[in-house]
């Protein structure tokens, strides 16, 4: 099990989950308008465990993700992510936190298009330690696809170097927006059967998403709806 560290002061009112999400509101304010992506969400998920945020397009899914994951700083509320009260960090503690508590993985794969697959892999990790890349690339099946740049790779092959950069670095957390939304069933079931792997290596995984598909490999299934969490 990863060891956890603090790097913010935690609340003593706050239950001491994986993730713990305290009555978090965000508000953005557009012309004359108030829009409310989130309103008084509260929610957590205890280690090891695999959860997905359900919901449509617009329900608020991504800013809630990017909320944890220590990139977007909330209206109100408080956010307790690996031991590390998020909401009260400063930016070089958030940089640090980010980089070794959190694995994020994305819809549109975010690799550094002038990077072969085992460089921007090498991107997660703190310290370098080539066997270790060399491990993951085999692990997840792409070690033929070391030396290719992006632009060669399928769909797939993106998003499993993407996973693999999240996952090299051990981090307590793994963070997913749609992670399957531009792959086809064949690649979405492994890329998700990869982050099931990691959850019973003892880590944790958030996934938002409003494909059906991630049910099957759920511990629970929250439903986010007009910035409430409606279900359970």
């Amino acid at each position: 099990m990863i060891r956890l560290e603090h790097f913010g002061k935690i609340s003593d009112n706050l239950i001491m989950s994986m993730i713990e999400f305290r009555k978090i509101r965000q508000q953005f304010a557009t012309g004359r308008k108030l829009i409310e992506p989130l309103i008084d969400i509260t929610f957590s998920i205890e280690p090891g465990e695999f959860v997905t945020i359900q919901g449509p397009s617009g329900a608020g899914k991504s800013t809630l993700l990017l909320i944890a994951g220590g990139l977007l700083q909330p209206t109100s509320g408080s956010v307790v992510v690996a031991e590390t009260e998020v909401t009260n960090c400063s930016p070089a503690q958030l940089s640090r936190f980010r980089s070794e508590k959190i694995g994020f993985v994305f819809q549109m794969f975010h690799l550094v298009p002038y990077l072969n697959v085992r460089d921007n892999i090498r991107m997660g990790q703190t310290t370098k330690d080539n066997e270790a890349v060399e491990k993951m690339m085999k692990r997840l099946g792409i070690d033929s696809r070391a030396e290719s740049f992006p632009a060669m790779l399928s769909a797939g092959e993106q998003q499993r170097t993407a996973l693999a950069r999240a996952m090299i670095h051990q981090p307590s957390v793994i963070l997913a927006d749609e992670p399957t939304g531009n792959l086809d069933p064949e690649n979405a079931a492994q890329v998700l059967g990869l982050l099931d792997e990691y959850r019973k290596e003892g880590g944790t995984v958030l996934v938002v998403s409003h494909g059906t598909d991630i049910r099957n490999y759920a511990d629970r299934v929250l439903t986010l709806k007009e910035g409430k969490i409606v279900t359970t």
